[in-house]
């Protein structure tokens, strides 16, 4: 399964995490901060490699 997530906290603390399950098991986490949505979305683009996520959590402000 694969899980992304997003905490908009503002320029230079929009926080973002992919995670990555199998069964019970942590496969992999990747997580980054950016400045803006651009920047969220060009590193969800490059880093899902053309996957879909199964699940996304966003925070509101």
């Amino acid at each position: 399964m694969l899980i992304i997530g997003a905490d908009p906290g503002g320029e230079g603390a929009f926080g973002l995490a992919i995670v990555r399950v199998k069964g019970k098991a942590l496969v992999e986490a990747l997580r980054e901060t950016v400045d803006s949505v651009d920047d969220a979305l060009a590193w969800f683009k490059e880093s899902l490699k053309g996957e879909t996520p199964s699940a996304a959590g966003i925070d509101t402000f």
